[in-house]
């Protein structure tokens, strides 16, 4: 019980970044390592993405934190910013310190005139390593 309560207090110390679109792009440019992870359904991700993004549905964010590494920056990105910084915050609060959300989601990048991607993920689920760390 006490270990549940220290974890919970220092999720709620890690803070969510909120960045735009040209930052992103930037940091995308700038940093290799920067995982983007895109919580969309995935028939929203086939319709058009930020190429380097990885297809991680909202509802599946908790039940697939281990997918996730903890060691790397992390952007999150859905629509508009909502579902992402739902996502965001869930991150936060399991450990993660490296959290951004992309404020204006796809809607913003879109109207920034940036590359969108479409089609479905490269990675089916059951070819991801589950990994943390």
């Amino acid at each position: 019980m006490f270990e549940s309560l220290l974890s919970r207090l220092r999720g709620s110390a890690n803070t969510v970044e909120k960045i735009d679109v040209a930052e992103l792009r930037q940091r995308l440019t700038d940093d290799k390592s920067l995982i983007l992870l895109d919580v969309r359904e995935p028939q929203e991700f086939a319709g058009g993405h930020v190429a380097r993004a990885r297809l991680l549905p909202l509802s599946q964010i908790r039940d697939r934190l281990g997918e996730i590494p903890q060691d790397k920056p992390i952007a999150l990105i859905c629509r508009s910013g909502n579902r992402s910084g739902s996502a965001a915050r869930i991150l936060a609060k399991s450990g993660y310190e490296q959290v951004a959300n992309v404020r204006g989601g796809m809607g913003a990048w879109s109207r920034a005139g940036y590359p969108v991607s479409t089609g479905k993920s490269s990675r089916s689920r059951s070819s991801r390593k589950r990994r943390r760390g």
